[in-house]
């Protein structure tokens, strides 16, 4: 995604929103606004956004910092769609400088399958890579980049948190921990569904392979606060 030279200091944003408890992995429960670029390089089968697959309008990074700092949310999450495809763009270092010149926390998704560059590395405090199993229902080769995860596992702070329904999804976690050396305390085991109960049931099934192999787990709180018309894409399915 590249936007042309009308719109320096743009980034095509699909919503800002919060604030808001984080959903999962190290910060849950910890009140952020999520800032979600559009564009994404996968379609994901259980994608809870695929409104953030379609271009957006530009989005001045003036309005955007304006929102933020009306939230006043000490965390601020840069998310999407897949962000990094954005990360060449003017905008995205003034976006990532302003946040951190405002204090804030600065978290960046990723799915793992894009270069981050030395800007993206060094202006955010904490990479979250959340790469796609089998379960995707995407080729391996499409969600899978091995020297991508390997070089983002060796970034301080980084850690991966991967969608998972069944049992063995979790053992498809540690083969793929174990053939690209990333250590167990930077994997967070998520739930896949949207809906409380389908959760609840999910986590107790995944509850034993987690254990075995001493993973973090994470809830999804975001599927149990988030409101519709606050969030517009989640709730349209719940997984049976």
């Amino acid at each position: 995604m590249s936007l042309d030279a009308e719109h320096v200091g743009e980034l095509a944003v699909s919503a800002v929103h919060g604030p808001a408890w984080y959903g999962q992995a190290p910060a849950f429960g910890q009140m952020a606004t999520s800032i979600v670029l559009s564009g994404c390089n996968l379609r994901c089968r259980f994608c809870d956004v695929p409104w953030t697959w379609d271009p957006a309008e530009p989005t001045s990074v003036d309005a955007v910092l304006a929102e933020v700092d009306a939230q006043g949310a000490p965390l601020a999450v840069v998310t999407g769609g897949e962000p990094l495809l954005q990360q060449h763009e003017p905008g995205w270092g003034q976006l990532l400088a302003g946040l951190r010149a405002r204090g804030k926390t600065v978290f960046v998704e990723t799915n793992g399958t894009v270069w981050p560059t030395r800007e993206t590395v060094l202006q955010a405090s904490r990479l979250v890579v959340s790469p796609k199993l089998a379960n995707a229902s995407l080729p391996a080769e499409e969600r899978i980049v091995p020297d991508i995860l390997r070089a983002l596992a060796a970034v301080e702070g980084t850690v991966f948190t991967f969608i998972c329904r069944r049992p063995h999804d979790v053992d498809e976690v540690a083969a793929l921990a174990a053939d690209l050396a990333i250590p167990a305390a930077q994997v967070w085991i998520v739930p896949e569904g949207q809906h409380p109960r389908v959760l609840t049931e999910v986590t107790a099934r995944l509850l034993g392979r987690v254990d075995q192999y001493r993973f973090n787990l994470s809830p999804r709180l975001i599927m149990i606060t988030a409101r519709p018309h606050v969030l517009p894409g989640y709730f349209r399915s719940s997984i049976s």
